[in-house]
């Protein structure tokens, strides 16, 4: 457990107990303590939420290149290379198919683990975000090469394979691979984690320039 995650979970405890003791003094009768203990929990949590949000405006964006490990806790995730196609199963791209050939591993020994929202994604220099081709993907599928989805169980010390498929424009210049989660919840309040409010994305840089 990282100290972030410590924090946070001191957090939620502290919120649980002011809960249980406001219930219980509003039940005695003794709203004034009550009030004094939800106002120093209003302190205690705008603090916790400045410094999330200081923290993820003040962090450098990550950036992790092909064939390094991107982890969270023991399940990670490597791009390990990319690839061009104009078709893929006989379906032509609009510009041109790019193939992100992701690896995920598991570092935990004890139980096989998956993080089952997991997708990928590209966003270019502009902030555009480029999601999956579906009619790629399906393409993929149909020709046995698409692997594993990335929200499939991983073995204890085990991997497998998945690999993405994207549309992208012969022109889109550098873009980068993004893995992120559909459910930001509790990420989204967890200071620091790559998923928190404001946090800048790790990124996997690829340069498009010049697609053969």
């Amino acid at each position: 457990m990282t100290l972030p995650d410590l924090v946070f979970l001191l957090s939620a405890l502290a919120t649980a107990g002011t809960l249980v003791r406001g219930i219980y003094l509003l039940a005695r009768r003794r709203g004034a303590q009550a009030v004094r203990v939800a106002r120093r929990w209003a302190v205690g949590a705008a603090a916790y939420f400045a410094i999330l949000v200081i923290v993820s405006f003040t962090q450098p964006q990550r950036v992790v290149m092909v064939g390094a490990e991107n982890c969270a806790d023991d399940w990670c995730i490597t791009v390990d290379s990319v690839t061009y196609a104009d078709t893929i199963g006989g379906e032509r791209a609009a510009g041109r198919w790019l193939i992100v050939h992701a690896r995920v591993s598991s570092h935990m020994r004890a139980r096989r683990q998956s993080e089952p929202d997991a997708y990928g994604y590209l966003i270019d220099a502009a902030g555009t975000v480029i999601q999956q081709s579906e009619r790629g993907q399906r393409s993929l599928e149909r020709t046995g090469r698409a692997g594993n989805p990335l929200g499939a169980f991983v073995e204890p010390d085990g991997a497998f394979a998945g690999n993405l498929v994207f549309d992208v424009h012969r022109e889109a210049g550098r873009v980068g691979f993004v893995k992120e989660r559909r459910s930001r919840f509790p990420g989204t309040i967890i200071i620091d984690d790559g998923t928190s409010l404001f946090h800048k994305r790790t990124i996997v840089p690829i340069d498009v320039n010049g697609i053969p």
